[in-house]
């Protein structure tokens, strides 16, 4: 929804206030990139993870 302004069925009821993201990335000031589940960090913090996964974010966050 950010990068697409198109109209949707499920989103008719969102009022425009809420498309403040739309706007910022029309406007330039934000990127919304997409993360590949392997990279999402806050898994660590959300979900329980097998010890090797983890670790691997853990890692990744600057934890040792």
């Amino acid at each position: 929804m950010a990068h697409n302004p198109e109209f949707h069925k499920r989103t008719k009821h969102i009022r425009i206030r809420h498309f403040y993201v739309r706007e910022l990335v029309a406007e330039g000031q934000l990127d919304v990139k997409r993360v590949s589940t392997e990279l999402q960090l806050s898994d660590m913090l959300t979900k329980p993870l097998h010890k090797p996964r983890f670790e691997s974010l853990g890692k990744d966050i600057g934890l040792e």
